[in-house]
């Protein structure tokens, strides 16, 4: 509550519970529902960070994309073995070397350079930027009353106001950043995952500056 810039989706889940007192608020969706809202809609890319060398485990030849993610950079092995991949939006898959498809076993690592909301790097707590809560906190409205309007269980016109209320949010959250150009990402703050083998190779996004 004291950070000037930023909230978490504790806040996001406490307000919406002091408003809905019957739903259930589950911190999981809350956070995952705000994450979308940041990339996929407000995309505020002064407020991003830089990703680089982090490592994640595959399950099912597939890996799950963390929530924070609004631009994937790079996807590999080691440095002179960067993958090519399908992305459904949630999880990467099908990946490949050269044309050969790759199988992994479960718990195998690959890496992730991307671009994404910030974090609290010693919580790893997703951060909400402050004017985008009202934003957040209607976009998770939506979400989580779909199914009850669905069956007819919640107001069909208040879901659908609630959706016209949310694309004048969202707009207004991101109309100072509209005429940002490309140049923003290369000044964003960095944070590393482990650092991986500095063998010789394809140049990834991280090493071509060095």
């Amino acid at each position: 509550m004291n950070n000037q810039k930023y909230v978490t989706a504790d806040i996001i889940a406490y307000e919406l519970g002091r408003e809905f007192k019957s739903k259930k608020w589950d911190i999981g969706d809350v956070r995952t529902w705000c994450g979308i809202v940041e990339t996929r809609y407000i995309k505020d890319i002064e407020t991003m960070i830089q990703f680089d060398e982090i490592d994640l485990c595959v399950m099912n030849n597939m890996l799950l994309l963390p929530c924070n993610v609004f631009r994937l950079l790079d996807v590999y092995e080691s440095r002179n073995k960067k993958l090519t991949y399908k992305n459904n939006g949630a999880y990467l898959y099908d990946f490949r070397y050269n044309g050969i498809k790759q199988t992994y076993p479960n718990g195998f690592k690959l890496y992730l350079n991307y671009v994404g909301i910030n974090i609290d790097e010693t919580t790893g707590e997703l951060l909400i930027v402050k004017g985008h809560e009202e934003a957040c906190k209607t976009f998770c409205k939506i979400e989580a009353f779909t199914e009850d309007v669905a069956y007819g269980r919640f107001s069909k016109d208040l879901w659908y106001l609630w959706k016209e209320e949310f694309s004048g949010q969202f707009k207004a959250a991101r109309y100072n950043i509209q005429h940002k150009s490309r140049l923003d990402i290369d000044n964003l703050n960095i944070i590393r995952g482990n650092m991986i083998p500095k063998i010789a190779g394809i140049e990834l996004y991280h090493e071509i500056y060095k």
